[in-house]
């Protein structure tokens, strides 16, 4: 008999496998959203000293960029990290 006959096993598995993935996705929402609180800091002074234009070109251009390194990320450490 192999494990993935018994259904309390398979349950158990699937179970786990929901945990693991809440875990990992709940990591990655909280760093989004801390990255965005600490860029807006910084967004903050660089706009006071450059103006508005240059920040929100220099923004599209680094969401495109992490968006893309997100996107093809062959590791959670980097997708954690682009995020």
């Amino acid at each position: 008999m192999k494990p993935t006959d018994n259904p309390t096993t398979a349950i158990t598995v699937r179970t786990d496998l929901t945990v693991r993935t809440g875990k990992y996705v709940g990591f990655v929402a909280s760093s989004f959203t801390f990255g965005r609180f600490m860029g807006s800091y910084a967004t903050g002074y660089v706009t006071d000293a450059v103006g508005r234009k240059p920040v929100i070109v220099g923004g599209l251009v680094s969401t495109t960029v992490f968006s893309l390194t997100f996107a093809l990320s062959p590791s959670f450490g980097l997708a954690l990290l682009s995020r």
